[in-house]
Parts: structure tokens; sequence; C-alpha cells
């Protein structure tokens, strides 16, 4: 799947040391993209396929392994993305006044990318958007480590 980012639909969502996440209000969706050192000197054409394989690795853990832990209606598989890096530097240049100081020694590279595409867990499902809301959505990620 290819994405098309345009800046009325995009907002940022936040970051951690290792992504970058934007929403994409029209889809209710997420995209995380990966952040890498600013001085990371890198090959694109091996990164790119690095980035594909780590994004399939991860959609494979999900499917493999979250999903029984934590079955199959709780968890809703991520989906591998191809992002331009135009709309990459068009992210960049939107957001960079949002993002947190002690953050942007790491950056998303402006290069062709692979990213992974979620649900947005911070808007409601339409079959409750019906009822009044009183206050933010409040979604929490839950991180583990393999060993």
């Amino acid at each position: 799947m290819h994405l098309i980012i345009t800046p009325e639909n995009s907002s940022y969502r936040g970051e951690g040391n290792a992504g970058l996440v934007i929403s994409l209000k029209k889809e209710e969706k997420v995209i995380r993209l990966e952040k890498q050192n600013a001085s990371t000197e890198y090959e694109a054409a091996n990164c790119l396929e690095e980035q594909h394989q780590k994004c399939e690795n991860q959609i494979a853990m999900v499917k493999n392994v979250m999903k029984s832990l934590l079955g199959e209606n709780l968890v809703n598989c991520p989906t591998l993305v191809f992002i331009h890096k135009d709309d990459i530097k068009t992210l960049n240049n939107l957001f960079s006044s949002l993002r947190p100081k002690y953050r942007i020694h790491r950056i998303v590279k402006e290069e062709n990318s692979y990213v992974l595409m979620l649900p947005d867990y911070c808007t409601l499902p339409p079959d409750l958007k019906v009822y009044p809301s009183v206050g933010p959505v409040i979604s929490v990620e839950i991180k583990f480590l393999v060993a």
C-alpha cells in the first residue's frame, strides 16, 4: 500500500525515542515513522530493505504472539505502508516545531520508507461517537521485551 500525505489530513500525535507518530484524521489511523540519529550515515537501498523486513517482523509478532496472548478482539494487526520521501519531508516541515527539544537529536530521514499503519486508538469507534464526550480519549501503549 502506498500512502499519500496531505497537511490537512495529518496531525502530530507524539513520539518516543525510536518512533514518531502521525495521525491521519480522515482514515482514523496513525502511522509510526522510525527515527534515527541525525548524524547516522546509511545506504538508502539497504535501509529500505531493512525497514521492510523490520516492519514485517513487527507485524508477525503481533499476528503470532500478541493476538494469542491478548486475544483476537483486543489486538489489531498493523498494515505495512510505503511512504514517499517527499511526504516525509512534508511531515518534517509541518511538525518540527511541535517536537520536544530533547527529542530532536533523532530525526526521520527524508528517504522513501516503509512504516506501520495502525488504528488510531485515541478516536472513538463509530458506534460510540453518538454519545457525548466529556473529556479526551486516552490510549495506553503496552511495551514488552522479548528475551
